[in-house]
């Protein structure tokens, strides 16, 4: 990584589905949200590798609706 560059937030699929019970979002309404596709949301739920620009939608998406993530990709905070 470029040292100018600053790190690329984080989301893991736990704080993602944590977000969501939190917020009281369900899938369809985060695929409303993030513009990413129900089968993505679930396939990242259930811990698979998805693209940095999916991950980055889905943390946006729940951050506009007011969760905030902890960087180390274990916290979340509402």
């Amino acid at each position: 990584m470029n040292p100018r560059q600053a790190p690329q937030p984080t989301l893991s699929p736990e704080q993602c589905r944590a977000a969501r019970a939190v917020l009281g979002l369900t899938v369809a309404d985060l695929q409303s949200a993030s513009g990413c596709s129900l089968a993505t949301i679930v396939k990242f739920e259930r811990g698979d590798d998805v693209r940095a620009s999916t991950l980055a939608r889905l943390r946006d998406a729940l951050t506009e609706r007011g969760a905030v993530f902890a960087a180390d990709g274990r916290g979340l905070t509402w």
